[in-house]
């Protein structure tokens, strides 16, 4: 995520580029609680590719 998302593929990041990776894992771990009411650190396979599904348009 790093490499992908800094200038130039440095692997160094800005603080405004470290907030938006920080802002994409937050939603995505959202995303993962939304499928895991129990709070249990699994899902179903089918979950899974449903995430990835919402994901992808995000």
């Amino acid at each position: 995520l790093i490499s992908m998302c800094g200038d130039h593929f440095t692997g160094k990041l800005v603080e405004s580029q470290f907030q938006g990776i920080w802002n994409l894992l937050r939603c995505w771990s959202r995303m993962f609680a939304s499928f895991d009411p129990q709070r249990s650190g699994f899902i179903t396979c089918l979950d899974f590719r449903i995430l990835i599904e919402q994901i992808g348009d995000f």
